[in-house]
C-alpha cells in the first residue's frame, strides 16, 4: 500500500495535490457554514428575544411595583378617612352627664317611659389609647318604639354602644321592661 501512495505522488504534481487539499477544506467549510450558520442565526435571534422578554419582565414587575404603591397608598388614605370619623365620633365632653339629658330626650321621642338613667363608676380600657364610660338606663314601653330608640341612638354623632340589653315582656299588655347599658368611646387622658 505504500508503493501505490508512492506511485501516486510521482505521477500528481504537487500543484494538483495542495489545490485538490484546498478545493475539498472550501467544500467542507461552505458545506459547514450553510448547515451551522442558519442555527446560529436562530441561536442569535433566541438571544435577543430572551433579553426582550427579561426587559419586559422587569417592566411588568416594575409597573405592578407601582400598581401595589398605589392602591397601597388608596388604602392608607381610606384608613386615614375613617380614623377621622372614628374619633370624631367619640364623647367630646369630660363627663357623662352631658349625655344623659339627650338620651332623656330620645327616650321620651321614641314614647318610652325612663324608669332609670345614670352614669356608672366603672370604666374599661380599650387598647391603644381609647376608654369606655357605662350609662344605665331602665325603659318600659313598646317593643316597636324601643325600635325608634335604637335608630335615633345610631344616629347620634358621638358613640353610643349596646354593651347589654335585657327586655324582659310585661305580665299583661304589649309593654316590656328593657334594660340597657350604653358605652361611649372616648380617648384616655394622658397620665
Amino acid at each position: 500500500m505504500n508503493r501505490a501512495i508512492k506511485n501516486w505522488f510521482e505521477t500528481v504534481e504537487l500543484k494538483w495535490i495542495l489545490i485538490g487539499v484546498a478545493g475539498y477544506a472550501l467544500a467542507i467549510f461552505i458545506g459547514l457554514y450553510f448547515l451551522i450558520q442558519p442555527q446560529f442565526d436562530k441561536y442569535l435571534n433566541a438571544v435577543e428575544k430572551q433579553a426582550g422578554l427579561n426587559e419586559t419582565y422587569i417592566n411588568l414587575i416594575s409597573l405592578d411595583i407601582e400598581a401595589a404603591i398605589d392602591s397601597v397608598e388608596m388604602q392608607r388614605g381610606e384608613l386615614e378617612l375613617l380614623k377621622f370619623r372614628f374619633n370624631g365620633r367619640m364623647l367630646k365632653n369630660q363627663s357623662l352627664n352631658s349625655l344623659l339629658p339627650i338620651i332623656d330626650r330620645y327616650c321620651a321621642k321614641s314614647e318610652l317611659r325612663v324608669l332609670k338613667l345614670e352614669p356608672l363608676s366603672e370604666t374599661k380600657f380599650v387598647p391603644p389609647q381609647y376608654q369606655k364610660l357605662f350609662i344605665a338606663v331602665s325603659l318600659t314601653g313598646k317593643y316597636s318604639n324601643f325600635l325608634k330608640l335604637l335608630q335615633t341612638l345610631e344616629s347620634n354623632p358621638e358613640w353610643l354602644l349596646i354593651e347589654e340589653l335585657t327586655i324582659t315582656p310585661a305580665d299583661k299588655g304589649l309593654l316590656s321592661k328593657i334594660d340597657i347599658i350604653l358605652a361611649v368611646l372616648k380617648k384616655r387622658a394622658a397620665a
